[in-house]
């Protein structure tokens, strides 16, 4: 019931303000990120699912009961922010290594448009990771997780591949949908690994900033090696995960 509740929501806003955006963008009103009424409607849409979250959740107890759990215990954020930065990494090193990114800005535009980022795609997670996932996880487990959260994902991003100046419409979709795999597993995991969302918030607003200002992954095959990395950093993070709750496992029942 949550669940349909939270994605009838989100949809419903994403899509009216996008499709705001794509009508203005077919006057040649609005070029993302043109600085008018169409970045409003934008950041509005970008943030559907937090304020679905928000609608949701109702009163003040149970927003603050909500953020107390999702952000964690500090040793649940350290291990959040390890994993964020271990992935942005893997995200980037690997492309590097085979020749396949393009330097498209400098470290000073990504550090001054990282806190934009948050509010233009950090706080999608506070929807997707911290309440949907949550719910998710519980239910099916990860790896249906993973599937039913990147099918959706995809679904929600259709309508920027009609809105100019957007990753997507500049892009084949079918490449946004590679990238967009590597960072629904690596996302996944972290929440599901660290029980804490400032990882999440901390890797997407990030990745954003510098794929837009800093560095960009060069063609198929960049994009291809970066999904495979994270992937199999996933598959490596969650293996040790598995052995460690049985280690904790065996330690508490030789106490007792």
């Amino acid at each position: 019931m949550y669940i349909k509740k939270y994605l009838l929501f989100t949809f419903i806003i994403a899509y009216t303000f996008w499709g705001l955006d794509i009508f203005l963008s077919f006057l040649g009103k609005y070029i993302h990120p043109t600085y008018n009424i169409g970045l409003i409607f934008y950041i509005i849409a970008v943030n559907s699912p937090f304020i679905s979250v928000m609608i949701l959740l109702k009163n003040k107890y149970s927003i603050k009961h909500f953020f107390k759990n999702q952000i964690g215990k500090n040793k649940n954020i350290v291990l959040s922010l390890l994993f964020a930065v271990l992935y942005q990494f893997t995200q980037i090193i690997i492309p590097l290594i085979f020749g396949k990114i393009n330097i498209i800005g400098n470290i000073i535009q990504v550090i001054i448009f990282f806190p934009v980022m948050i509010i233009i795609g950090g706080t999608e997670e506070i929807g997707w990771r911290a309440y949907f996932q949550t719910i998710l996880i519980k239910k099916y487990g990860f790896i249906k997780t993973v599937i039913i959260t990147y099918i959706i994902w995809l679904l929600w991003h259709i309508p920027l591949c009609f809105i100019a100046g957007t990753y997507q419409n500049n892009h084949p979709y079918w490449m946004f949908c590679i990238s967009l795999l590597g960072s629904a597993i690596s996302l996944v995991t972290i929440k599901y690994v660290s029980n804490s969302i400032i990882g999440c918030l901390l890797l997407h607003s990030l990745s954003n900033s510098i794929v837009s200002y800093g560095i960009g992954i060069d063609g198929l095959n960049g994009l291809v090696y970066s999904t495979l990395a994270q992937i199999i950093v996933s598959m490596i993070i969650l293996i040790i995960h598995k052995k460690s709750k049985k280690w904790k496992y065996r330690i508490r029942s030789n106490c007792t």
